[in-house]
């Protein structure tokens, strides 16, 4: 924390970076403190002491208001506030109980001002203390906010500080910083503001100070400094009036435009892209800008021109960076905007007791410890927003009606527009605009189609960090995959799955169809699901789940329905060779049923097993090449002199694999010889080489 000697010299620097003097900060009572004296002297600061300064409020004659601003010159300890660790550090902070006020700067005498006749003056609002105050002292008449919405009062009314002004026939000038067109919650609060001053009478001018470097923020203050009150006077002489542009200011708060896509529009109610093509030409083709034509200074004609069009190529646009979707997260986030548009519903302690008799249901027959990894599952992402899992849930039951879809439907009112729920052609489709701005996806009716073909496409969205999207009619681009899927499905091999893959968790339900089992529980259940309190309820239980033991980047443990859905999506080979892992007598027979009991065989031996007719599509290839999937593996090729021939196999270990594959080559052919009954010359070598095919 700052001593004395730290604060006075970042105060003082502070000051004069808004080209103010230390006797300007004494003329507007700014007041350093550390971080003791905040908790000693400012009664509504005293959870978040740290060193900064005051900012006390003055009213229109001059006389110091009950209100203030405290800025803080370092950041305070948050603790007890872990919710806020992911949004920006903290600048201003001010009482709660006290309502917001207009900054009258010293420098000015406001009440003479104001007696002035309308046409003799205009006047200045800009965002900020010290910035208000620079404005003042190089005579420029300027009022100040703390922030770009308070202008009006918690009551959505304008503060009654600006509705007894003067404004009727005056020019009043809002200035914004250079990054406004940046950010469209600004953007939307200039044109709240405008219209609320058009109310009063006043004739509105916005500025948008231009940048002063590549990406710095300019406020009045820096720019005063860096050109001089004399350059500012020139913007403000050629700003446009806010009514001339009205229908293009509208525009921004309906729509931003994106640099990282080039030639693409965000519409802000919807988080959807647009190529700016269809956004002039179809979806915001019907709103126009009337235009006056002026000849030697007079008014003579209106011209009627597309708002679309005009917007895109207006300077004051609202546009960022890149669109990010960061579940959780603020709304601005490093020079981008966050599209995630929040929970479907607030959490609420509630009665749950519908909840635990549907995973009654839903489990039944089931081992405890699947109901407790699968809630788990659906409470992580909820209480770590915007993780990815990688594993998937896939349900199904050999009945329509047990409750698979269910699931999905209630964990939909929490999630809100970050749900989506798609089938089968859509997730296998050329188009994935269905995965834009998702965090939970419900697969509905996965009947199993082409499985092995998609099945790598799946685990991708499963697994992946991130995401190619490629919506219709708009450019490709790249994105976090903050997806966690759901799948449901009639079908127990809905999904083609190898053995040894992890991904997902499969469960049967058992249940039967619920209606028949119990009509008054499925009819409570609807009705508790669909309202608020129950969604609400339902939320809040979840996030407070204990998830000790879960890891999300884990493999989903075992299920009984795992192992029976790599089964049903077996072919013929791949069952066969599984029988040979799990249970070799059952598969090496020969004809008339003999069992082959050897251990170390040769693939054209294994082969005669699998298709003794030889009346099979398959070469011994392959089986070679399925054997080799599964985990087997060809142990080296042997080389065994006999009187009359050289014996010359490639062995694979079919049985007792885990000791014959750590052992020699010598004394693999030893058990060769013995399993086969050959008998060598006497101090016959073996000769051997590993590796071949």
């Amino acid at each position: 924390m700052m001593n004395v000697k730290e604060l006075r010299a970042s105060f003082s620097k502070k000051v004069a970076e808004s080209g103010l003097t230390a006797k300007d900060a004494e003329l507007s009572k700014f007041t350093p403190l550390i971080a003791e004296e905040v908790r000693s002297k400012l009664k509504g600061l005293t959870l978040h002491p740290a060193a900064g300064f005051t900012l006390p409020y003055f009213d229109v004659n001059g006389k110091r208001t009950d209100f203030y601003r405290f800025r803080y010159l370092e950041q305070p300890p948050r603790n007890g506030f872990a919710a806020l660790t992911v949004q920006k550090p903290w600048r201003y902070i001010q009482p709660a109980a006290v309502q917001p006020q207009v900054y009258f700067p010293k420098a000015i005498d406001w009440k003479s001002f104001f007696e002035l006749p309308a046409a003799d003056y205009w006047l200045l609002i800009t965002e900020g203390e010290m910035k208000t105050a620079c404005a003042a002292k190089h005579g420029l008449p300027c009022l100040g906010l703390g922030g770009v919405w308070t202008f009006k009062s918690k009551r959505n009314l304008l503060l009654p500080q600006l509705a007894e002004l003067p404004f009727a026939e005056r020019s009043v000038y809002t200035v914004y910083d250079s990054d406004a067109c940046t950010n469209p919650d600004v953007l939307a609060a200039l044109n709240a503001f405008a219209k609320e001053l058009l109310l009063l009478g006043a004739k509105v001018f916005p500025m948008i100070l231009p940048a002063l470097g590549k990406n710095k923020k300019t406020g009045l203050d820096d720019f005063i400094v860096a050109k001089g009150a004399d350059k500012f006077e020139e913007l403000r002489r050629n700003a446009e009036p806010w009514e001339a542009s009205r229908a293009l200011h509208e525009m921004n708060e309906h729509v931003v435009m994106l640099h990282d896509s080039g030639d693409t529009v965000l519409e802000l109610s919807t988080m959807q892209r647009y190529s700016t093509n269809t956004f002039k030409t179809s979806l915001y083709a019907n709103r126009f800008w009337d235009v006056e034509i002026h000849a030697q200074g007079k008014s003579v004609k209106i011209q009627r021109k597309p708002a679309a069009t005009e917007w895109v190529r207006w300077p004051y646009r609202a546009e960022v960076a890149r669109a990010v979707y960061e579940p959780g997260r603020e709304k601005f986030i490093a020079d981008g905007l966050n599209t995630w548009r929040g929970w479907g519903l607030e959490p609420k302690k509630g009665d749950v007791t519908l909840w635990h008799d549907y995973m009654d249901f839903y489990f039944e027959n089931a081992p405890a410890a699947n109901r407790k990894w699968f809630t788990q599952w659906l409470a992580w992402p909820l209480i770590h927003p915007g993780d990815k899992m990688f594993s998937a849930v896939v349900a199904y039951s050999h009945t329509k009606g047990a409750g698979k879809s269910l699931l999905g439907h209630t964990m939909a009112r929490i999630y809100g527009t970050n749900f989506s729920e798609i089938d089968e052609a859509t997730l296998t489709g050329n188009f994935n605009e269905w995965a834009e701005n998702k965090q939970w996806i419900m697969g509905e009716e996965i009947s199993g189609g082409n499985k092995r073909k998609h099945s790598e496409l799946i685990k991708n969205y499963i697994t992946s960090v991130s995401l190619r999207l490629n919506p219709k009619y708009v450019r490709a681009y790249e994105t976090r995959n903050c997806i966690n899927f759901y799948f449901c499905s009639n079908h127990p091999d809905s999904f083609f799955i190898e053995d040894g893959e992890r991904r997902y968790f499969v469960h049967e339900l058992r249940c039967g169809r619920l209606v028949d089992r119990d009509p008054q529980f499925v009819k409570a259940y609807d009705k508790w699901y669909r309202s608020d309190a129950g969604a609400a309820a339902l939320f809040d239980y979840l996030l407070h789940v204990d998830l000790t033991g879960f890891d999300p980047k884990a493999p989903a443990p075992e299920t009984e329905a795992r192992l029976d859905m790599i089964d049903a999506g077996r072919s013929e080979l791949e069952a066969w060779v599984a029988r040979l892992r799990e249970d070799p007598d059952s598969v090496l027979v020969i004809a008339g049923g003999v069992v082959v009991p050897r251990s170390l065989m040769t693939l054209d031996e294994i082969f005669a097993c699998f298709d003794p007719l030889r009346n099979k599509r398959l070469t011994p290839q392959g089986l070679g090449r399925a054997l080799s999937a599964t985990g087997f593996q060809m142990v080296g090729q042997l080389t065994i002199p006999l009187p009359e021939k050289l014996l010359r196999p490639k062995v694979w270990a079919v049985r007792n694999r885990e000791r014959l594959e750590g052992m020699s080559l010598p004394q693999l052919a030893e058990i060769y010889c013995e399993e086969w009954g050959i008998q060598r010359p006497a101090r016959a070598p073996y000769g051997s080489k590993k590796g071949g095919n």
